[in-house]
């Protein structure tokens, strides 16, 4: 097998260093050649972060060098190895616990691992990590972000004895379900068709999808006992969808669970609201968000920024820490969409903005940031340095302006994102918005 193998570390922007550490390993298993691929990227400070993750690649070199040997040679299966790595990682868990009750030090680390063979590939993942595979078309992940509806999955899956905790995390049912394989786990999503007559390309939810979805729940489940159906950004789903899914919601199949995700549940249809039962993620305080972006290296001003922009997201905030396309974009947003000044500049920056299909729901989700922001400022749950990259208008307007008028704009963003899932040409949702931006800023510039 042949294998180039390229690794970069970085610290970013705002760290003097991080505590990344990454091991490389490739050998021969008679005819069979395997790589094994790991890094670790250390929580706790840096000296305490370092340790946490030297101590985890450490536990897989000596895995590769000591164990898979005797692995291979008795068959190499994807129960083996991860049984086999959930053991190491477990000891590795109990060593951290350990040291940091007796020192009183704080640290762990994420993990993200590969294993190449000829045919397959393992992976495992511990924390807020990401792997990706490059096929040329694009960045695919491979990784799987670990969020309560799949846990609450598991909970509904998990083969653990009544009686004992659940989500156990180790049962076969626990595994499929963390690696997406489980034959009762249908995950409908955007861009993911479980039709063959929907192309993976599409950014929305089709009818067709729906249809196949509810083919699959009318037959009889692989394990005999539950189904569950998670639906990832259900208000993608175009109105025909949703209306297709109606029926199945009101009267579903018996031990069949839908778990419907988003976070614009204004753009669902109320019949489906009506059919659902709502449970809402409350944000966490602002302390405990930077007490987590301050144990990950972040702080100061990018520390304050992430804050602002999270939503009360811890995940959210560490995901736009570091990530510099996030702040560049958002630097657009404010001087093309905050500090518009004449009516005659929406054509010309409608114009820039219609190639840019692909950053739509991005683009929305800042300016419905932003408005948030001057929303929270004038209710005093945000301190006015929050606004002060705002234009003086806006700021102006954080401060006098009338609560209805923060919600007539917000309520624009909620109509844009309408007319993105009605097929209305990109470029005229962003004329749209731009002109209700444009109208309320010139009441308030002087």
């Amino acid at each position: 097998m042949a294998l180039q193998l390229v690794h970069i570390t970085d610290k970013g922007a705002t760290r003097p260093s991080n505590q990344d550490s990454f091991c490389a390993r490739i050998s021969n298993f008679g005819r069979e050649t395997i790589a094994m691929l790991a890094v670790c990227d250390g929580v706790g400070g840096l000296q305490s972060g370092e340790l946490a993750s030297t101590g985890a690649v450490r536990c897989f070199e000596e895995w590769f060098e000591q164990q898979l040997p005797e692995i291979v040679q008795n068959g190499l299966t994807a129960d083996v190895v991860f049984f086999s790595w959930h053991r190491m990682l477990e000891t590795l868990h109990t060593a951290l616990c350990s040291y940091s009750g007796k020192t009183g030090i704080q640290l762990g680390t994420t993990v993200s691992a590969l294993l190449l063979t000829r045919d397959d590939l393992y992976q495992v993942q511990v924390g807020d990590s990401r792997i990706y595979l490059d096929d040329g078309l694009g960045l695919v992940q491979l990784s799987k972000d670990q969020t309560l509806a799949r846990l609450l999955a598991q909970y509904w899956l998990c083969q653990a004895p009544e009686g004992e905790k659940r989500p156990c995390g180790v049962c076969r049912a626990c595994q499929q379900v963390r690696d997406g394989t489980h034959a009762d786990l249908v995950i409908i999503a955007p861009g993911k068709p479980i039709s063959p007559d929907v192309r993976p390309d599409m950014k929305s939810i089709p009818v067709d999808e729906i249809r196949a979805l509810i083919a699959i729940t009318g037959r009889h489940t692989f394990e005999g006992g539950r189904r569950v159906v998670l639906i990832e950004q259900a208000d993608k789903m175009n109105p025909p969808a949703q209306n297709a899914l109606l029926k199945t919601l009101e009267e579903p199949v018996p031990g069949t669970i839908f778990l419907l995700m988003t976070e614009s549940p204004s753009l669902l249809l109320p019949t489906i609201v009506s059919r659902c039962r709502e449970l809402k993620l409350h944000p966490w305080d602002d302390r405990t968000v930077l007490s987590v972006l301050e144990k990950h290296g972040v702080t100061g001003q990018r520390a304050q920024e992430a804050l602002h922009v999270s939503g009360g997201s811890i995940g959210k905030a560490l995901a736009v820490a570091g990530d510099e396309q996030y702040w560049q974009r958002r630097s657009e947003v404010m001087r093309d969409f905050f500090a518009l000044e004449r009516r005659s500049d929406i054509l010309r920056i409608s114009s820039t903005w219609k190639d840019r299909k692909d950053d739509a729901e991005e683009l929305l989700d800042d300016v419905e940031d932003m408005l948030r922001t001057l929303l929270l400022c004038h209710l005093g749950q945000r301190s006015e340095s929050a606004v002060t990259p705002y234009p003086a208008a806006w700021q102006r307007f954080s401060r006098e302006g009338e609560l209805s008028a923060m919600m007539r704009l917000l309520d624009a963003v909620a109509q844009a994102r309408q007319m993105r899932a009605n097929q209305v040409t990109w470029q005229a949702v962003v004329e749209r918005l731009l002109l209700s931006l444009m109208e309320e800023k010139s009441k308030w510039s002087t």
